[in-house]
């Protein structure tokens, strides 16, 4: 059971955040020898309490995620994206056509596509499947990519291949076949000199005489 002055020291000691900024705290004993508490010691002879600073303790201060911020999905990339076929450094058949082979990890997912690109310059529609068709690639050296797009066009992925076309349709031909005419012109004839008028009454000599 609480004494009277602990039960009174139990109080003032819940109260010195209080107390320590409105009043001062005076402990006095009485004729039996009682310790009271006060903060009015009157006539009594009364011992000041010296009371500790309060600790306030503040509460964490929690950041609110910026609604700003970067978010899964802008974040988000494609670990591995490469070509198959054609192998960098390929040549590719005479008639220019040849199929793009793509591999994706992880896997595609609904809303993403695949674009192909061909010397820099988007070729064909996005799709989700992982081949394309090229043809009649021109005679020469050719870059073809493969990107991958999320649904607001951001590229996610890329990859790229060096190919060269032997492709003859970019040549042309420009020596005359066997078969051609001459192109060469012809000299022009030279004028035939004018026959010299007969004299009058010359006799005719006949011919073959």
């Amino acid at each position: 059971m609480f004494k009277p002055a602990s039960l009174l020291l139990w109080v003032l000691t819940a109260a010195l955040p209080w107390a320590a900024s409105h009043a001062e705290i005076y402990k006095t004993v009485d004729n039996e020898g009682n310790v009271n508490f006060t903060d009015a010691p009157g006539d009594k002879p009364a011992e000041q309490v010296k009371l500790k600073p309060s600790t306030i303790i503040s509460p964490p201060t929690i950041v609110p995620p910026d609604p700003q911020g970067p978010s899964k999905e802008d974040t988000f990339s494609y670990s591995s994206l490469t070509i198959k076929k054609p192998v960098n450094g390929d040549t590719i058949a005479l008639n220019g056509d040849v199929t793009v082979l793509a591999v994706i990890s992880p896997r595609l997912r609904p809303a993403d596509r695949l674009q192909l690109v061909v010397d820099g310059k988007a070729h064909g529609n996005k799709q989700k499947g992982l081949r394309f068709k090229v043809k009649n690639l021109e005679r020469g050296p050719h870059t073809l990519g493969v990107q991958a797009l999320n649904s607001k066009g951001k590229v996610l992925n890329t990859a790229s291949v060096t190919v060269y076309s032997r492709n003859p349709s970019g040549i042309k031909n420009t020596a005359p076949s066997s078969s051609s005419p001459s192109l060469a012109p012809q000299a022009p004839m030279a004028p035939q000199a004018p026959t010299a008028p007969r004299a009058p009454n010359a006799p005719t000599v006949p011919t073959g005489s």
